[in-house]
């Protein structure tokens, strides 16, 4: 969890996708070391840690925030503390498996790296994921529509934090220094390089109303930036979720927002690192 962005409020948590099974079965599945100890890094108030629960007999959340710590999922079997990913607080070679949901793009990467081969036992797993802006699944116009405002330097990508691009690239600016790095990334459309091994389905995906995706959308950091901005500069400007809504609905001739329903899949890469 990066304390740049903003990820309070009932609205985030109530219309915020969740991680499919399908994501936690190809972590699972390519782990080759111990169940013993588990490490969620920038885990927020616990969801990861709790998934990784029902796995490791123990899993440590940790977070920089204590907002987020104080407020974590309680559970008999993980343990939370407030921490960095630049520092990790464990011992040398006593880790089975490290994650990071959402969060990998704010670090400082060479001194993470450090640390995870410092604390990851020889068979150890790292697994980073991350995702961006949905698209409208089966419905090619109205995810060109919506693609106006999160990508081609619409407000939603323009008042993102610099760091999301790599979101965006699906995390292919980076170098991992693994020998064995498998990369997952859903849709297929998102990979564009042929990077990735196949995910057997949608690894992030939900349906909500179109009044429902909106108020998703105005929960977004960038949604905020942009009208911070606006009130800062005494500019009226149309209201750029709402206007993408109504043509969306428009486009689909539909006028009750509220009982409408979209299919909604998030771009998601995973990308799991062996330590051996």
């Amino acid at each position: 969890m990066s304390d740049k962005v903003n990820y309070k409020g009932a609205s985030y948590s109530k219309f915020r996708p969740t991680y499919s099974e399908r994501l936690y079965s190809l972590i699972y599945n390519f782990h080759q070391g111990a169940w013993d100890q588990a490490v969620d890094i920038g885990t927020g108030t616990g969801q990861g840690a709790i998934e990784l629960s029902k796995q490791f007999k123990h899993v440590h959340g940790v977070d920089r925030l204590p907002e987020m710590i104080n407020n974590a999922i309680p559970k008999e079997n993980v343990t939370y503390s407030v921490g960095s990913a630049e520092q990790l607080d464990f011992a040398d070679h006593s880790v089975d498996m490290v994650t990071v949901a959402t969060a990998f793009h704010w670090f400082d990467h060479a001194v993470f790296f450090d640390q995870v081969k410092r604390v990851l036992k020889p068979d150890g797993t790292l697994a980073v994921w991350s995702y961006y802006f949905p698209v409208i699944k089966n419905n090619e116009k109205a995810t060109t529509i919506l693609n106006e405002i999160t990508r081609t330097n619409g407000p939603l990508q323009r008042y993102s934090d610099p760091n999301v691009k790599y979101v965006i690239n699906m995390y292919r600016d980076f170098t991992f220094p693994f020998k064995n790095v498998d990369y997952y990334i859903s849709p297929s459309s998102e990979d564009i390089t042929n990077l990735s091994k196949p995910c057997g389905g949608s690894l992030m995906e939900k349906t909500m109303s179109l009044e429902e995706f909106g108020n998703y959308l105005k929960t977004a950091s960038a949604y905020v930036n942009f009208k911070k901005e606006c009130e800062k500069e005494g500019a009226v400007e149309q209201d750029p979720v709402d206007d993408v809504i109504n043509r969306i609905a428009d486009l689909m001739m539909v006028e009750d927002k509220g009982a409408t329903m979209v299919d909604l899949e998030w771009p998601l890469v995973l990308v799991l690192c062996s330590n051996n």
